[in-house]
């Protein structure tokens, strides 16, 4: 049993269906210490229900806190700031699995890492796209997608970590909750690109994690053409993530701790494209203004160039 304690973060809204199957699935977690921390977003089901009863069976490892409706990705941010401490931080979605060995698997990797105690870091894994049942789809990574291969400008532009999978030390902590508002990106997308830019991000390829598919998903995987198509078309038409936005968040809370002049340089130009064509143009000749698809790169420059990012 690793001496580490664990904490593990949940956001719940409306997910009777599958909450308790995954609640389940945290707490027996081998090898390691855990507390889990949920914070309900406002449910109207029977969500809290399952609360109740998830803390009257393991008082001592479940607890929750009961919130206003700020949405998902705001809710993540306050119930990691309302958390117990722990050595290691978790975030967990209220409707997928975890198989046994995945929080001892992460917090093995993490202190692996041979880097400074007070580095940020951040381990991320594929997981398994599965159908409300739990049989197999797929998984989200097809082949090995190590987020450090990427500069920090393109992992900017393309986030392809989930943060179901996420596990980091205290010191991210820190750096994620200096961001009171999330803006547009998730969680995940905000812990990703700070880990990448302040520290370092660990990457297993292995699934520890069955990642339901359902109508009620927050943010879903889209593993065939024709949701992909729709995807895309979706992506192309809504009013824009203001990734520009993000960029602004970036630069003026953290700006004096970039230390890397390159990406300084990147997100200035980001941000700057919401005030012209010309900047906008400007923007698309950046090499790290891609994605990994020539059809993912082609949406990018179009909702650039109608100022939707």
């Amino acid at each position: 049993m690793h001496s580490e304690v664990v904490t593990v973060v949940m956001s719940t809204y409306n997910g009777e269906a599958y909450l308790w199957e995954q609640i389940e699935s945290i707490v027996s977690q081998e090898g390691v210490s855990l507390h889990l921390f949920i914070r309900d977003d406002g449910s109207s089901d029977g969500t809290l229900g399952i609360l109740r009863e998830a803390v009257a069976r393991y008082p001592e490892v479940v607890s929750y806190d009961l919130g206003e409706n700020v949405g998902w990705k705001r809710s993540f941010l306050l119930a990691l700031a309302a958390a117990p401490r722990g050595d290691f931080y978790a975030f967990a979605d209220q409707d997928d699995v975890w198989l046994s060995g995945k929080m001892l698997r992460a917090v093995e990797m993490l202190d692996s890492r041979s880097c400074l105690e007070d580095d940020p870091k951040l381990y991320v894994s594929n997981s398994t796209v599965c159908d409300c049942f739990l049989n197999p789809i797929g998984f989200t990574h097809a082949v090995p997608l190590d987020p450090m291969e990427k500069s920090k400008g393109e992992l900017f532009v393309e986030n392809e970590q989930r943060g179901l999978t996420f596990v980091f030390n205290e010191k991210l902590r820190q750096l994620v909750l200096r961001v009171v508002d999330p803006g547009a990106k998730g969680h995940d997308w905000w812990t990703s690109v700070l880990a990448r830019a302040f520290g370092s991000i660990v990457y297993d390829y292995e699934s520890f994690v069955l990642y339901r598919q359902h109508d009620a998903n927050a943010v879903g995987a889209t593993p065939g053409f024709l949701a992909r198509l729709k995807n895309w078309i979706k992506i192309i038409t809504s009013p824009g993530d203001l990734s520009s936005t993000c960029a602004n968040t970036l630069l003026n809370v953290f700006g004096d701790e970039l230390q890397d002049d390159e990406f300084e340089k990147f997100l200035k130009t980001v941000r700057a494209s919401k005030k012209s064509i010309r900047n906008r143009v400007s923007l698309l000749g950046c090499s790290d203004f891609h994605r990994s698809c020539p059809s993912g790169t082609m949406i990018l420059r179009v909702r650039t160039l109608l100022g939707k990012y």
